[in-house]
C-alpha cells in the first residue's frame, strides 16, 4: 500500500511557505533541499518541513493541497502552529522528541514516512 502527504516547508524566517504532496516525503525533502534553479522554492529558500499529513489515498492528499493553496496566509500559519509551536524542520527532528498534531502525540523517529496517519 501507497502512503501520501501533503506537507508544507518553510523558509527559515518563516516568511514564505510551500505546500505539496508527495508519496514519498524523505525523497521529496532531499529533492527541495538540493533545489532546482528558479524553482520558488529555491528562490526563497524553503527548505524547513514544518506541517505534514499522511494519507492512505491520493486523492484525498491532493484534495487537501488544493484546499490548504486556497487558505489565507494567516489560517496556514494557524495551522502550522497548532501542529509545530516552535516551527521546528521537522526532518530534522532528533529520535525520542515529540510532536503535538492537535489530535495526537507522535513520536518522530525518521524516516517520516513512519509518522501517524491523518
Amino acid at each position: 500500500m501507497r502512503t501520501y502527504f501533503t506537507y508544507i516547508l518553510a523558509s527559515d524566517d518563516n516568511s514564505a511557505v510551500y505546500i505539496g504532496v508527495t508519496n514519498n516525503i524523505d525523497r521529496r525533502m532531499k529533492e527541495h533541499r538540493m533545489g532546482n534553479p528558479g524553482s520558488y522554492t529555491s528562490r526563497y529558500k524553503i527548505y524547513k518541513l514544518v506541517y505534514f499529513e499522511k494519507y492512505r489515498y491520493i486523492n484525498k492528499a491532493i484534495k487537501r493541497e488544493k484546499q490548504l493553496k486556497n487558505w489565507r496566509r494567516s489560517w496556514k500559519n494557524d495551522l502550522i502552529t497548532s501542529f509545530n509551536s516552535t516551527w521546528k524542520d521537522l526532518s530534522r527532528v532528533k529520535p525520542g522528541m515529540t510532536a503535538v498534531d492537535g489530535r495526537t502525540t507522535v513520536m518522530p523517529n525518521p524516516p517520516l514516512s513512519s509518522w501517524t496517519w491523518f
